[in-house]
């Protein structure tokens, strides 16, 4: 099942289970590819310029796309066990994700959990951008998804 973002998590009170969670780009930042995506969830979101989205992940080397940058995965690691933990913590609901959203947003771009979410999207990323480039499925699959999502707040709005 493919839902938007903000009608699974924001409004809907369902028993709902989706495995994909859309939204446009307004909707994408690190912390909620890095959540999801660490929670079983596919995050699949439609960039409303996804030829630079690609620009800035990836180049051509001898007719192949390169990461531009490669991931720190020893970054990852050396938080590993942070992340784990930051994750049981909104599992639990001992803290909320704004909560930690806005305590991250406080850090400096050094704070090491902060460096080990942002290396651990880059690379979650870049994988789904190669599947969305490759997948004619998946694509119309995310579009239905937000078309769905925009007739929801319609409704909600000509209701209210």
């Amino acid at each position: 099942m493919n839902l938007t973002l903000s009608t699974t998590f924001c409004t809907a009170i369902s028993d709902i289970k989706p495995d994909v969670l859309s939204t446009d780009t307004h909707g994408v930042n690190h912390v909620n590819f890095t959540l999801l995506d660490l929670s079983g969830y596919t995050f699949a979101p439609r960039y409303a310029n996804v030829g630079s989205v690609i620009d800035d992940l990836f180049s051509m080397q001898n007719e192949q796309l390169v990461l531009k940058t490669l991931t720190d995965i020893a970054t990852i690691e050396s938080q590993w066990d942070v992340v784990q933990w930051t994750m049981v913590s909104l599992q639990r609901k001992t803290t909320t994700q704004a909560a930690l959203v806005r305590k991250l947003s406080g850090c400096s771009k050094d704070h090491p959990l902060l460096k080990a979410i942002t290396e651990y999207y880059r690379l979650v990323k870049a994988l789904y951008i190669l599947n969305y480039m490759g997948d004619e499925k998946l694509r119309k699959h995310v579009q239905r998804a937000l078309n769905k999502g925009e007739a929801y707040h319609q409704l909600r709005r000509a209701i209210a």
